[in-house]
């Protein structure tokens, strides 16, 4: 891309962009760029239409908030973040490629203009090269249902043995993912909680008052239990990643009480 901007592309550019590009390391020529790829336009004009067909309902390089546009107004609508800083590679600012809709926490408060290695949301993700799991801190006040936070922690498995493993790493710093996802212990407790319930009360309870009609197993409830957990798991949906690890783990545990 280097040798396209110094060598090819002055042949399409006026004679002053033209001269400036030659150089582009120097002010003049970043100034250059800028005004021949101007985002602001586009960012005013299209940027609404860009994020919503995007596709994206949370946002891609935190998984903990929504992202959406009410109306076309900056004041509500997502963050436009350039992959490659708009402030450091002007070039690329209006390449939709390089534009990922993401939260303003991560954009502005989080990644700003920075060039650490992350997670390309377009084609690269968690998965199965990374994975959250809670982790006991007191064996001898073991807590298998979860419900004292302060007996557990989470954490954030990188699979070493993944291509995405130092980017994945990278990526965990510059977003600050596990100090974010201590903040949702409770949704762990939660789906432990969740899990008992349709495991053990709830057909438990019907037993109890309805002997005649259940007298048996009530595999009624595994497929509420599973379409309950199936809607914390969807695609795009808040958290899904980490719901959907702590749901495994939790139901493996469940299986070995």
């Amino acid at each position: 891309m280097e040798d396209f901007i110094q060598n090819e592309l002055p042949r399409f550019c006026p004679s002053k962009i033209n001269t400036a590009i030659a150089k582009p390391n120097g002010n003049k020529s970043k100034s250059y760029c800028e005004r021949l790829f101007d985002y602001s336009k586009f960012r005013e004009q299209k940027g609404f239409d860009f994020i919503n067909k995007a596709g994206l309902k949370s946002c891609p390089y935190c998984n903990t908030a929504y992202i959406f546009s009410l109306n076309r107004s900056k004041k509500a609508s997502a963050d436009l973040d350039h992959f490659y800083p708009k402030s450091k590679r002007p070039y690329f600012a209006l390449t939709l490629y390089n534009l990922i809709p993401v939260c303003t926490f991560c954009n502005q408060r989080l990644k700003r203009d920075s060039e650490a290695p992350h997670l390309y949301p377009y084609e690269e993700e968690f998965e199965d090269n990374a994975s959250f799991e809670y982790t006991h801190l007191y064996s001898n006040n073991y807590d298998p249902y979860l419900q004292n936070t302060n007996a557990f922690e989470v954490r954030v498995n990188v699979n070493s043995n993944s291509h995405l493993a130092k980017t994945i790493q990278s990526h965990k710093k510059l977003f600050h993912i596990k100090e974010i996802y201590k903040f949702h212990k409770n949704r762990v407790s939660r789906i432990a909680e969740m899990k008992r319930i349709f495991s053990e009360k709830l057909p438990e309870e019907f037993k109890r008052s309805f002997p005649d009609l259940f007298p048996n197993e009530l595999s009624v409830f595994d497929e509420v239990e599973q379409t309950y957990f199936n809607h914390l798991t969807q695609d795009g949906e808040i958290l899904s990643k980490f719901h959907k690890d702590i749901i495994e783990q939790i139901n493996k545990e469940y299986e070995e009480l």
